[in-house]
């Protein structure tokens, strides 16, 4: 009788943990906070053609949950519209970009922010501060368009990119004059030029 009653005790303890946590989302205080973006593969198309990199204007579909608690705080599914931009030019937090880099169109992926790469200490709208974020992210198409666009280099010149400097019209130097020969010499104008010298003042020239 007494095991019996011990057990729906338990059973009762556990239920209310499970229902505190969800699956796939673990308590905070007793796990430990992963130290980099943790990526995991959910579904990967059968033939990669096209694949993410920096640079790239990508379109994703996005759903972001609290590791906490599992509590659901955006998602671009709930709204109807993807979300688009440049990946690699800091439009986004840290972990999506080391998240999605290298995804391939039609990819799925389940993404674990620590909050270094997230919002850190930062609480921002129902996101508290120093919160594990968790991303499951499609990959839905990357711009084409925007990846045959002419990449400008840094600039090197206030006002000058570096594909424009031979464009620049620099004035034309001076060429040098050309030396005269010196007096007491003959004009040499190579190695292999042959020049008869003059006689040393004490010796007879020599015909040979």
């Amino acid at each position: 009788m007494k095991s019996s009653a011990l057990f729906v005790i338990l059973f009762a303890v556990l239920a209310i943990c499970q229902e505190r946590h969800p699956e796939g989302f673990a308590d905070h205080e007793t796990q430990e906070k992963p130290r980099r973006v943790e990526k995991q593969t959910i579904e990967k198309p059968e033939t990669c053609t096209q694949r993410a990199h920096f640079g790239d204007k990508v379109e994703v579909h996005y759903d972001g949950y609290l590791e906490s608690n599992g509590n659901k705080f955006d998602s671009s599914r709930d709204r109807g519209e993807p979300f688009k931009f440049v990946l690699g030019n800091h439009e986004v937090i840290r972990g999506w970009e080391e998240g999605i880099n290298g995804m391939c169109v039609g990819e799925k992926r389940k993404l674990t922010i620590p909050p270094r790469f997230g919002y850190g200490e930062k609480a921002v709208g129902s996101i508290p501060a120093n919160s594990i974020l968790i991303f499951d992210v499609e990959l839905i198409q990357i711009d084409l368009d925007h990846r045959k666009q002419p990449h400008i280099p840094p600039r090197h010149t206030p006002g000058v990119y570096e594909r424009d400097i031979d464009q620049i019209k620099r004035p034309d130097r001076p060429e040098r004059p050309e030396r005269p020969p010196r007096p007491d010499r003959p004009d040499f104008h190579g190695r292999n030029d042959k020049h008869e010298r003059p006689p040393r003042p004490d010796r007879p020239k020599v015909e040979i």
